[in-house]
C-alpha cells in the first residue's frame, strides 16, 4: 500500500509575533499535517544592524521588499525540507511575504490563506509617508526603552479593538526580541517598500479578516471582487487578529483548506 505523507503547512507570522503564539495551531494540525512556522525574528536578527536611514541598511534600494523576501525563502530553504508543494499561510506581514513568495513560485503553493494583509499601497505620496513613518518608528525603537515603544505602538488604531490585559500581554511577550530585529523588519518588509499588488495568481486563496477591522474588511472585500479565486471570510466580533481572537473559529476556517492532500 502506498504511503501518503501528509500535507506541509508554511506559516509566517506578522510583525513582532514570536512563534510561540502559532504553537497552538501547529498542535491542532498536528495528526493531519506537518507546520513550519518562520522565525522573521530571528531571521532578521542575523542581518546587518540597520541605521535610522533606509539607505544604511543591508536592503536598501527600492526593491528592498522583494530582495529581503527572496532572502527569507532561501534561509527557509536552507533550514527545512519542503516538498514540491506545500500551503502558505501569512499574517498581517506575514501574509505580505506569502503574497511575495507567491508571486515569485505560484507552482510550489497549492493553498494561500491570508489573514489582514495588505495588497500595498498604490500612491507614491503614500508610500513615501509610510516609509517615513516606518524609518522614524525604527529609530525610536533603537534609540528608546523597548516597553515605553511598545506602549505607544500598541495605541495605534489598527490594535483598537484590544482591551487593557490583551495589550499588555502583547507588549510583555514582545520584550525579549531585539530592537536591531524590530528595526529591520520595519525597514525592509514595511508597507511603504512593498509593491502594490491588486492581482494574485491562480492560487486558491482564503482572505481571512475581522469584521471590526474595517480597513482590511475592505481590502478583503476588493481583492475578492478582483480575484474569482479569492474567497473571503469575514468574522463578526473581531478585530485585526483573528486567529488570537477566535482560535477555535479560525482553527475551524483554515483546517479544511490546509489539511487537503493536493
Amino acid at each position: 500500500m502506498k504511503t501518503v505523507s501528509k500535507p506541509t503547512v508554511v506559516i509566517l507570522p506578522g510583525f513582532m509575533e514570536p512563534i510561540a503564539e502559532w504553537q497552538w495551531l501547529v498542535e491542532a494540525l498536528a495528526d493531519a499535517c506537518t507546520c513550519v512556522v518562520v522565525d522573521i525574528n530571528a531571521f532578521s536578527a542575523t542581518l546587518t544592524e540597520p541605521q535610522t536611514e533606509p539607505e544604511s541598511n543591508r536592503f536598501s534600494g527600492s526593491n528592498r521588499f522583494i530582495e529581503a523576501s527572496a532572502a527569507l525563502w532561501e534561509a527557509v530553504e536552507r533550514q527545512y525540507s519542503l516538498p514540491e508543494q506545500f500551503s502558505l499561510l501569512g499574517y498581517s506581514m506575514g501574509g505580505r511575504i506569502a503574497w511575495a513568495w507567491a508571486q515569485q513560485m505560484p507552482h510550489r503553493i497549492n493553498q494561500l490563506v491570508l489573514e489582514s494583509c495588505h495588497p500595498g499601497l498604490l500612491a507614491t505620496d503614500a508610500q513615501l509617508e509610510r516609509q517615513a513613518s516606518d524609518s522614524a518608528w525604527a529609530t525610536q525603537f533603537q534609540t528608546e526603552p523597548l516597553s515605553a515603544v511598545l506602549e505607544d505602538w500598541y495605541q495605534q488604531g489598527v490594535f483598537a479593538n484590544l482591551d487593557k490585559q490583551a495589550r499588555q500581554d502583547r507588549i510583555t511577550q514582545r520584550l525579549s526580541l531585539s530592537p536591531t530585529a524590530i528595526a529591520h523588519q520595519l525597514l525592509t518588509f514595511g508597507l511603504g517598500w512593498q509593491p502594490h499588488w491588486d492581482r494574485l495568481p491562480a492560487i486558491p486563496t482564503a482572505y481571512i479578516c475581522g469584521a471590526l477591522d474595517r480597513k482590511f474588511s475592505a481590502i478583503g472585500q476588493q481583492l475578492a471582487a478582483q480575484n474569482t479565486h479569492i474567497r473571503l471570510y469575514q468574522q463578526d466580533d473581531n478585530g485585526h487578529n483573528v486567529h488570537q481572537e477566535s482560535p477555535d473559529l479560525f482553527l475551524a476556517l483554515i483546517a479544511p483548506l490546509l489539511t487537503r492532500i493536493s
